[in-house]
């Protein structure tokens, strides 16, 4: 009774809601609450709707995709990670929302084939976040569409455990886009984190604001030097799991980055508790996450 009174909710309230432009039913749809059908329903009825964030969705298929595309093509941000169930979403029809300009497909089981249309197609994306490709075999491939087709003006990628890109792929793409990227996320991307990154963000990204940079375990003292020089605007720094950077290095960091508010050196095997509480006395405005790596150093690194 309740679940069908839920469903009969949506389709009702979606006749008043016609002007609605934002919408949020993230972790909403399990145990069938909500319907496919209820959720196509209600779709139909809100053509004005310009963001729509659907992450965890179990009731989320290929046909609420087609209703996206039919019914709101005024769209400009999408969230649907996290939307797998085992099934395979039928994402070209995203292609018909011309608008988008935030997509957030990580956590999905979208293709190589159908993530190279995406980027063919949608020509105004800024940020894309596309983490955990399980299914994505050519992540170069991806990468380059996007150095030498760009989807958009992208301000933010995230890229998440893709441990098969090329450090040379990294950096072209770094090369054509860093002057407009404000976040990039290249957490256990461990084919990069084998060489140190950073020369090649700090010379090619000034207006960075957050840089993740998980699990690279080779990120140098010298990198971080030339991070403190090429990103001042840096506000969120993760580089858990570095092996070798060092509390001086660290320090040029904090002092140049005026703006910085995180920073997560947790595992950093050069690092001790009174290294990171001196680094803490340097700016009382900037959190700073540490876990010891004695803790994990035989399991993890």
């Amino acid at each position: 009774w309740y679940q069908r009174r839920v469903r009969g909710s949506m389709i009702h309230i979606s006749k008043r809601c016609a002007a609605l432009q934002k919408l949020d039913l993230s972790w909403l749809g399990s145990n069938n609450q909500i319907s496919t059908p209820a959720l196509c329903t209600f779709l139909r009825n809100v053509p004005n709707i310009v963001e729509l964030r659907l992450s965890s969705c179990q009731m989320l298929a290929s046909s609420v995709l087609e209703t996206l595309a039919i019914y709101c093509s005024n769209l400009k941000v999408l969230d649907i990670s996290y939307c797998t169930n085992g099934l395979h979403l039928c994402v070209s029809w995203l292609t018909n929302l011309k608008k988008l300009q935030y997509l957030n497909i990580a956590h999905t089981l979208v293709t190589t084939s159908e993530l190279l249309c995406l980027l063919e197609k949608l020509n105004n994306l800024e940020w894309l976040l596309l983490g955990s490709p399980s299914l994505i075999a050519d992540q170069d491939a991806v990468i380059s569409s996007i150095t030498e087709n760009p989807c958009g003006l992208l301000k933010g990628i995230e890229l998440w455990y893709w441990d098969n890109i090329s450090f040379s792929c990294i950096s072209q793409f770094l090369h054509c886009h860093g002057q407009n990227i404000v976040e990039l996320d290249l957490g256990w991307c461990l084919n990069i984190g084998v060489h140190d990154i950073l020369p090649n963000v700090a010379g090619a990204c000034p207006n960075l604001v957050v840089l993740i940079l998980t699990a690279h375990h080779e990120t140098t003292d010298a990198g971080l030097l030339d991070l403190s020089k090429g990103c001042l605007l840096l506000e969120q720094l993760d580089l858990l799991g570095s092996r070798n950077i060092t509390y001086s290095a660290l320090k040029t960091v904090i002092m140049a980055c005026e703006n910085l508010k995180f920073l997560d050196v947790s595992y950093c095997a050069k690092l001790s508790v009174e290294d990171v509480a001196n680094l803490q006395i340097l700016s009382s405005s900037i959190s700073i996450k540490h876990v010891e790596t004695y803790l994990l150093r035989s399991k993890i690194f």
